[in-house]
C-alpha cells in the first residue's frame, strides 16, 4: 500500500524544489565559467513563444525539467507497489 495523498504531494514539492535549487547552482555556476571564458551566456533566450508569453532560457528549461523529473519520480516512487 502506498503513503497518503498529502504525503506524496508534500515530499514531491521538495524534491521537485531540491532538485531545481541543486540545478540551478550549477547551471549558474556553468554559466559563470562559460562566459568567463569568452563563450556564449545560458541565460540567453532559447525557447521564444511570444503568442503565449513565454520566454525560457537553456538554463531555465534544464532547471524546469529537472524539477518536473524529480516531483514525477517521487510521485510515482511513493504510490506504492505495482
Amino acid at each position: 500500500m502506498g503513503h497518503s495523498t498529502p504525503f506524496r504531494v508534500i515530499a514531491s514539492a521538495c524534491a521537485a524544489g531540491v532538485a531545481a535549487y541543486a540545478v540551478a547552482l550549477a547551471m549558474g555556476l556553468a554559466d559563470i565559467y562559460l562566459s568567463g571564458h569568452g563563450a556564449g551566456t545560458l541565460g540567453g533566450p532559447t525557447v521564444d513563444l511570444d503568442a503565449i508569453g513565454i520566454h525560457l532560457s537553456l538554463a531555465d528549461a534544464v532547471v524546469l525539467i529537472a524539477a518536473l523529473l524529480a516531483g514525477g519520480i517521487t510521485w510515482t516512487e511513493l504510490g506504492g507497489p505495482r
